[in-house]
């Protein structure tokens, strides 16, 4: 009988990405024993990350064998992907009875400096509101099957006996047990402030004047 192993594994049309946000999503490593499942896998894994308009995975036989190991055949494979635009702007107008005229703009890239990083923005501004927040997030953190993100955030709402002013963070790690199963926990943390109450203002609302703090922590399997 012949074993067949991966002798080589090669990148190519990554123009942008880098050849380790690739790699670490192949299941197969070089020397280890080919295996069809696993190259279906980790062609469905580099799919998934949503960079590339075609995926290809190339197998090729090896046309030499190496004396000491006469009874094992040896493969290269290339695999060939085709980028696609991983950054967006988005751009929103409204109106409405409430907060009349209503703008928003939002810019995302989520395949950052080429590095699978996550960055977004978003603002939303009304005569009676606005509202600003930025996130980060890294798949494998330091390189490791744990994730990671953060998040910062400003609000600022006038109703019609107060105004509302909220700002904050957020901060998320989560950790991939293999491809079906991760965890995830996050903390949040708001500070929220009641100011400008009416005279007419309801006594909830009047006890609610100054400042307070929230803070909440989840997770998810």
């Amino acid at each position: 009988s012949s074993f067949v192993y991966i002798n080589r594994i090669g990148i190519e049309g990554n123009t942008k990405t880098r050849d380790y946000v690739i790699r670490r999503e192949i299941n197969l490593d070089e020397g280890d024993l080919y295996s069809s499942s696993k190259l279906k896998k980790s062609r469905n894994k580099v799919n998934r990350l949503g960079f590339f308009e075609e995926v290809n995975f190339i197998p090729n036989r090896v046309d030499y064998l190496l004396p000491e190991k006469k009874d094992e055949d040896f493969m290269d494979l290339l695999v060939r992907v085709k980028e696609r635009p991983t950054g967006y702007l988005t751009f929103g107008l409204g109106y409405s009875s409430v907060d009349q005229f209503m703008g928003s703009i939002q810019i995302s890239q989520n395949n950052l400096f080429g590095r699978g990083q996550r960055l977004s923005a978003t603002a939303q501004a009304s005569s009676k509101s606005q509202s600003y927040d930025i996130s980060f997030f890294e798949p494998y953190l330091f390189g490791s099957r744990f994730s990671g993100g953060v998040s910062v955030f400003k609000i600022k709402r006038e109703y019609t006996d107060y105004t509302k002013e909220s700002e904050g963070f957020g901060l998320r790690s989560g950790y991939r047990f293999n491809e079906d199963w991760s965890s995830s926990i996050g903390y949040r943390y708001e500070s929220a402030t009641v100011l400008d109450v009416s005279d007419y203002a309801s006594q909830i609302i009047k006890d609610q004047v100054g400042t307070t703090i929230t803070s909440s922590i989840y997770g998810s399997v």
